[in-house]
């Protein structure tokens, strides 16, 4: 797929999300625990709408809203009440991406802050003790560091399946295979090699994922990503090692 100056501005235009429309995407994460014989699993599921603005500052201007959290599991669930509030001081976030597709800005950072503190101070009424206080801190600390943030957005238990930096389709040429480094946030920073084979057939494109073979730290590591013309339908990646299974999962539902 070669291209010149003079089209690129088309190329981007075709192969970006269509400016002002709402995406409505379904997100998942299932966490198994393999180490007992009756496996244990937690399940986090967010209804987000994803709407693209145009371009703000250098970046392409993304406003990523949660309008639902479920959290589910086999077992009883620690603290789900709380957890589900807590998530909601991300569910209105105004980001910076770039052409190829990663967050490299937070423009209302501010405002989260804010939220931050509304819901501190509201769960600090009926929650109490070192462990809570512990966990609220950290959230605080993380959003004082807006490049912790943007990592914590980036992670595929946020919204790392979206912005998976596979979008630069109106570069000079795409190659049949990558090869780059993958940060395991879930599995203690486990660093591993991806390999990633492009596949394209009339405008629509598919990205196989697997970890690269003789260097291999994971028991699974696959991962596929669809895509119709500017439209992100399909994201899955499922982890194992030999304690933990993770499938983290996005659809898009309209």
């Amino acid at each position: 797929m070669e291209i010149t100056s003079s089209n690129f501005a088309e190329q981007v235009a075709k192969y970006l999300p269509i400016p002002g429309k709402i995406c409505q995407y379904h997100f998942s994460t299932e966490t198994s625990n393999l180490k007992k014989v009756e496996k244990d699993w937690q399940k986090t599921e967010r209804k987000v709408e994803i709407t693209y603005l145009g371009k703000k500052e250098d970046f392409r201007f993304y406003q990523i809203l949660t309008t639902k959290i479920i959290l589910t599991s086999n077992k009883a669930f620690p603290n789900k009440a709380l957890l589900i509030k807590i998530g909601y001081v991300f569910d209105n976030i105004e980001v910076g991406v770039t052409d190829k597709g990663f967050i490299k800005k937070i423009f209302n950072l501010h405002d989260l802050k804010l939220r931050m503190q509304e819901i501190k101070s509201h769960l600090e009424k009926d929650h109490y003790g070192e462990v809570f206080l512990h966990f609220l801190n950290g959230i605080d600390a993380l959003l004082q560091d807006e490049k912790k943030v943007i990592a914590f957005l980036q992670s595929f238990k946020m919204f790392g399946l979206y912005f998976n930096g596979l979008r630069k389709r109106f570069q000079e040429s795409i190659p049949n295979l990558i090869v780059k480094p993958r940060v395991l946030d879930d599995f203690g920073q486990l660093e591993i090699q991806e390999e990633i084979i492009f596949e394209e057939n009339n405008n629509n494109y598919t990205f196989t994922v697997k970890e690269k073979s003789e260097e291999q730290k994971t028991e699974k590591y696959k991962a596929i990503y669809k895509t119709e013309y500017n439209q992100l339908l399909v994201g899955f990646i499922e982890v194992e090692s030999k304690e933990t299974n993770i499938k983290y999962n996005l659809s898009w539902v309209g």
